[in-house]
């Protein structure tokens, strides 16, 4: 019950609570409030990613399809991108329902050099998700209309994509759900940003090439903990009676040594190795 309220002040505190339409449609500003029940559902899922093997991403991502979202094709890509741009591109792929015909012909054709929606979350990395729609509508490259045009011909012109990264390596996790009705779904956007680092972190410890998780000191430990429940660096300099900003570097230093993009993935990954506990 402890780790429980843990994790659920995280995401009482989590930035993901409110949801900014904003950043799909690019209109005036809206939030979307998650219910109570949903909180708990959030509560409930991310708790079964933390104790998830990367085997067992594949039907949590069916059951999390059928039971709490929209109607919508599922697909998840872990790549790796070389420094070297005449090296290949490798792909860990999890497809539960997009056709298998456009991901052989994604991969073969090397779609994935000319896919706008990657491109616009690679070159906006304060972005963790876009709307299909919204990019595909604003292409102008002849090489990305035929992208758009092969999209058009298996039924993919809406949707949503999310990523996570990884900082210090060239990998990235994407989700993709296609379909209307998700992507206009804010709920179903909410819930998903906030599972986002949990799934991430699933699939990286399924994938053939996983790096130990480095020692944290026991101040990093402490100050990580003390993040697992939603506490703010300066409530955290109070309750360990050192600085602000000796804080500040310690979470810096944190992420880097988990190679985590922000304090929940920071988190995720932590209490999954064992860290620190729930």
């Amino acid at each position: 019950m402890v780790q429980w309220v843990r994790i659920m002040n995280l995401i009482a505190t989590s930035p993901f609570e409110n949801f900014n339409v904003s950043r799909i449609t690019r209109d005036k500003p809206h939030l979307h409030k998650l219910s109570a029940d949903d909180h708990l559902l959030m509560l409930e899922l991310s708790y079964q990613l933390i104790r998830a093997s990367g085997q067992q991403l594949q039907p949590f991502l069916q059951a999390l399809s059928e039971r709490h979202l929209p109607p919508s094709a599922v697909l998840a890509v872990h790549l790796k991108t070389p420094a070297d741009n005449n090296a290949e591109v490798s792909f860990e792929l999890i497809n539960l329902s997009f056709p298998d015909e456009w991901i052989k012909e994604y991969i073969n054709e090397g779609h994935f050099y000319h896919d706008p929606i990657k491109s616009y979350l690679q070159q906006n990395p304060g972005l963790d998700f876009c709307s299909w729609g919204e990019i595909l509508g604003q292409v102008t490259n002849c090489k990305e209309i035929l992208f758009r045009a092969r999209l058009e011909h298996h039924q993919l012109t809406e949707g949503i994509t999310l990523v996570e990264r990884q900082p210090q390596s060239a990998r990235a996790s994407y989700f993709s759900f296609g379909g209307r009705e998700i992507a206009r779904d804010l709920r179903a956007i909410s819930l998903l940003r906030f599972l986002l680092p949990f799934m991430d972190l699933v699939f990286r410890n399924g994938s053939a090439e996983v790096a130990p998780t480095p020692p944290l000191s026991t101040r990093e430990k402490d100050i990580l903990s003390w993040a697992m429940y939603g506490k703010t660096n300066g409530a955290i300099a109070d309750a360990l009676h050192i600085s602000e900003r000796t804080v500040k570097f310690h979470v810096q230093n944190i992420m880097r040594k988990l190679n985590a993009s922000n304090r929940a993935q920071a988190v995720a990954i932590a209490l999954q190795a064992g860290a620190i506990m729930p």
